[in-house]
C-alpha cells in the first residue's frame, strides 16, 4: 500500500468482499448465545465491533494512517477461528448444554495468516504479523504474568502502537450485546487505562535487566515443518560458521543412531530421559559457544521459554525469525521432501499452534518475505 492510499476506503471496500468468504459466511451461521455473546451470529458480532472501531478511529483523527488500518482488519477476522474451535458442554450451573469457544484467538491468527499469505503482496509480512498478534492477543484481560504484561505494551509500541491495539480491544467489547453490558465495558475500560500507563512506563526499551551482550546472540527460527526453516538456517550458517546449531532432531538422530526420521522420532517419545538429556546438551553448548541458532519449531511461547530463560541468565541477545506462510504451501513441501517424513495431521497442527514472538520475549524479531507464495 501507497502513502497516499485512502486506508479507511479500501478497507471498507475489502471487507465488503471477505463477507462473501466461507470462513465469513460459516460466522454467519454460528450463534453464541452466552452471557457474553447475545447477537444473532458471531458475523453480526463481528460487523458490530467493525462498526465500533471505525467510529472510534474516525472520532480520534482526520485521516486513517496505517496502522489504523491494520487494527480494522485485525477487527475483522479476530473471530473467524470461532467456528472451528466450538465445543458442546454441559454445567448445570449455565442451564445445561452451553458451546465454549476457548483458543479462537489463535485459531484465528492462523486462518487470517493462511488467508493474507495468499494474497500478498496486498499484505506484507510485516503486516500479517502485526494483525496476527493482534488477534492473537484481542481477549488479554486475565494476563497476570508481569513479563507477559510488559512484553505485550512493549510489543504494541514497536509495532501498531498502544492507540490502534486499546482501540480494537475496546470495539470488542463494544460491538456486542452482553448481560450486564455497563458493568463489562467499565472493566474493560478499567483494564485499558491501566495498560496505557504501564506501556507509556515501558516505552520502546526491553524490559529486561541488566540487558544483554551483545558479543553473544541466540537465534530462534519459529515455523512449522515446510516453511523453510531448514534454508534459512543454512543461510544463517553461511553468513555465520562459527554458529552452533542446536536441534532436537539431530539429537535424535545421534542418541538413537537412526537414519529414518520417523524411527529416530518415536525412540525419542519412548525414551523418558530425552528430556533431560537435550537439557543437558544445550546447557552445555550455551555455556561454550558465542552464538546459537535454536533449529526447532520453536512454535509456541511455552516451548520457547526454557531457552530464552537460559539466554536471559547467560546475556545473550536473543533474534526471532518468523517465516509467515500459507497451510498449503507447508503441507505441499513437507510430502516433498525426503530427508523427513512428518504426517500431514501433524504438519497442520503445528501450523496451527504457532504463536508469533513478541518484543520483550525476543530482543529482535525479523519477519522474513522469501516464502510466501507469490
Amino acid at each position: 500500500m501507497t502513502v497516499q492510499q485512502d486506508f479507511r476506503a479500501t478497507f471498507f471496500e475489502q471487507f465488503e468482499a471477505w463477507q462473501q468468504l466461507d470462513m465469513f459466511q460459516t460466522m454467519g451461521r454460528v450463534t453464541e448465545n452466552s452471557p457474553w455473546h447475545r447477537e444473532a451470529s458471531v458475523l453480526v458480532h463481528t460487523r458490530m465491533v467493525v462498526a465500533a472501531y471505525v467510529k472510534s478511529v474516525d472520532a480520534a483523527v482526520d485521516k486513517w494512517s496505517h496502522n489504523d488500518y491494520l487494527g480494522a482488519v485485525a477487527c475483522a477476522f479476530h473471530d473467524v477461528g470461532k467456528p472451528a474451535a466450538r465445543v458442546e458442554k454441559f454445567n448445570e450451573a449455565r442451564g445445561g448444554k452451553y458451546f465454549a469457544y476457548h483458543g479462537h484467538e489463535l485459531i484465528s491468527a492462523r486462518m487470517f495468516e493462511d488467508f493474507a499469505s495468499s494474497r500478498y503482496p496486498m499484505f506484507s509480512t510485516s503486516d500479517m504479523y502485526n494483525i496476527a498478534w493482534m488477534i492473537e492477543h484481542h481477549m488479554p484481560w486475565e494476563v497476570q504474568d508481569k513479563d507477559k504484561r510488559r512484553s505485550m505494551a512493549l510489543n504494541a509500541n514497536m509495532t501498531v502502537g498502544v492507540d490502534v491495539w486499546m482501540r480494537a480491544l475496546m470495539a470488542d467489547q463494544l460491538g456486542r450485546i452482553a448481560d450486564d453490558n455497563e458493568t463489562k465495558l467499565a472493566r474493560a475500560q478499567e483494564w485499558v487505562d491501566a495498560f496505557r500507563t504501564l506501556a507509556a512506563e515501558v516505552g520502546v526499551l526491553t524490559p529486561y535487566e541488566p540487558g544483554y551482550d551483545t558479543r553473544r546472540v541466540m537465534t530462534f527460527v519459529i515455523a512449522p515443518s515446510g516453511a523453510g526453516k531448514s534454508t534459512l538456517v543454512k543461510q544463517l550458517l553461511e553468513a555465520n560458521p562459527a554458529t552452533n546449531v542446536f536441534s532436537l532432531d539431530a539429537l535424535r538422530h545421534e542418541f538413537y543412531d537412526a537414519t529414518d526420521y520417523a524411527k529416530a522420532y518415536q525412540a525419542s517419545v519412548d525414551d523418558k530421559s530425552f528430556e533431560a538429556r537435550t537439557t543437558a546438551v544445550f546447557h552445555k553448548v550455551s555455556k561454550d559457544t558465542k552464538d546459537i541458532v535454536v533449529d526447532n519449531t520453536n512454535l509456541s511461547a511455552k516451548r520457547r521459554r526454557f531457552y530464552l530463560d537460559v539466554a536471559r541468565r547467560q546475556k545473550f541477545k536473543t533474534v526471532a525469525y518468523l517465516l509467515p506462510v500459507g497451510k498449503v504451501v507447508v503441507i505441499q513441501r513437507q510430502a516433498s521432501r525426503k530427508d523427513k517424513s512428518v504426517p500431514r495431521t501433524a504438519v497442520t497442527q503445528q501450523y496451527m499452534s504457532l504463536q508469533v514472538p513478541m518484543y520483550g520475549e525476543f530482543d529482535e524479531i525479523h519477519v522474513l518475505d522469501t516464502n510466501i507464495k507469490k
